[in-house]
């Protein structure tokens, strides 16, 4: 939910929730865990059980899971999700590229790095995109979520490869 809050109004140009993004999620996580610790004890003194050995189990089977969801759904967001869900996508790879490093810059290490310069890249200036881009079924290029922030340009057989740190792995 605040990921794709997030992507949106940084597509509109506003940062405010990028910044404050984590803080959000571990305030919201807290609250959370804390909100269902109290509704799950009402709710398994509903489920009525005979012996009080049989309450603690399915109150610690009923808390625990859910505070485990709670606790690694942030890393399994960003290990999983992200790639997918904070994609960018344009007509074409150029404009992809471009709207996704407006703000940042290009990575350092790439062909183009430093100012962003308007609409006037080759194929070669974006390769250290290769990886990280796909053109969907409407025929529009998106970049993943998880996109090249810093590259190393490396030569394997003669041929120019670049092996680039992510925004969601360093």
């Amino acid at each position: 939910g605040i990921s794709l809050v997030n992507k949106n109004m940084r597509d509109a140009g506003d940062m405010r929730l990028a910044e404050w993004s984590p803080i959000v999620i571990s305030v919201l996580m807290k609250v959370s865990s804390f909100t269902w610790s109290k509704f799950a004890i009402k709710l398994i003194r509903w489920e009525n059980h005979r012996t009080e050995a049989r309450f603690n189990d399915s109150l610690a089977w009923t808390l625990a899971s859910v505070k485990l969801f709670v606790a690694l759904f942030p890393f399994a967001d960003l290990a999983f999700l992200e790639y997918f869900i904070n994609q960018t996508c344009k007509p074409t790879l150029e404009e992809a590229a471009v709207s996704v490093y407006n703000r940042s810059g290009w990575p350092a290490g790439t062909n183009n790095s430093g100012p962003l310069p308007p609409y006037n890249n080759t194929q070669i200036d974006l390769a250290f995109l290769d990886r990280f881009y796909q053109t969907n079924k409407n025929g529009l290029a998106c970049i993943a979520g998880c996109y090249p922030i810093e590259c190393t340009e490396e030569i394997d057989n003669g041929i120019p490869k670049f092996l680039c740190t992510t925004n969601c792995w360093s």
